[in-house]
């Protein structure tokens, strides 16, 4: 059959390449959102982003930051989208107040 017993049981080849380990690269974003991108769990990334929210970003750093954080976590994103609907909301209310 086969000779099991022939394979050495010693350690390992000294040609296997050492694994490193890798940093993860900083998302853009991370520094302007409070390090919601980084974050370990959807409670801190709602943190971080409750906290950016407050420093009153613009709508263009909310509409960025809505698209690359829609698809990694929805809970968080929500909070962007009712910010958004709701700049949208008074945009629209200013609008018909101007019409009167």
């Amino acid at each position: 059959m086969f000779p099991f017993s022939t394979l050495s049981k010693a350690s390992p080849t000294p040609d296997a390449p050492v694994v490193s380990a890798k940093t993860p690269e900083v998302h853009p974003l991370d520094a302007l959102t409070h390090g919601a991108f980084s974050a370990q769990t959807s409670g801190e990334r709602m943190a971080c982003i409750r906290e950016w929210l407050a420093s009153s970003p613009s709508n263009e750093q909310l509409q960025q930051v809505f698209k690359e954080l829609s698809g990694k976590d929805k809970g968080a994103a929500k909070l962007l989208r009712e910010k958004l609907d709701e700049i949208k909301r008074s945009k629209t209310q200013a609008t018909i107040a101007l019409e009167w």
